[in-house]
């Protein structure tokens, strides 16, 4: 489609416009170069509320010690995936150095309200528990840290006028 907007009327179901806008986005994905800067891609099988589980994508980046994204991707809770949002999480973890979580929640109409809510949620638990770990080790290591001591500059003098 080449940057062109499409008429959403065209497509006769909701699984056909899945369809076409998820090979557009992996389209987009193969024709951009690598991005460099991301350490590793990985799936979790995350347990959602329910006893479902739902992927989970982790983007980690080759500096550690970034901040951290969570996507949500767009679609209304009815389109949408993993794949929507690929380059972009590559882009934030690769260009900025955040460890970028990508969730996979489940759709409209298969899925009533409110499931993708809720695996939205649930995700974000678990993302919590995931970085409270790393968090707690962070912690552990600031208070054994202990800063060595510095030369400080004394205050600059004022001449006394005349």
């Amino acid at each position: 489609m080449g940057g062109e907007c499409f008429d959403i009327g065209m497509f006769g179901d909701i699984s056909t416009l899945r369809d076409f806008i998820s090979a557009s986005k992996k389209n987009m994905t193969a024709s951009h170069a690598p991005v460099p800067g991301v350490k590793e891609e990985k799936d979790h099988q995350v347990t959602m509320r329910d006893g479902e589980k739902i992927t989970v994508r982790t983007y980690t980046p080759e500096k550690a010690g970034g901040p951290l994204y969570v996507m949500y991707h767009g679609g209304g809770w009815c389109i949408g995936g993993l794949e929507n949002e690929e380059l972009l999480c590559r882009l934030i973890c690769g260009k900025l150095g955040f460890v970028a979580v990508n969730v996979d929640y489940r759709l409209a109409p298969e899925y009533v309200f409110p499931t993708a809510h809720n695996d939205c949620w649930d995700a974000t638990k678990w993302v919590s528990k995931l970085i409270g770990a790393r968090l707690d080790n962070s912690i552990q290591q600031l208070t054994q840290y202990r800063p060595q001591k510095t030369h400080q500059p004394s205050a600059p003098t004022q001449a006394k006028a005349s």
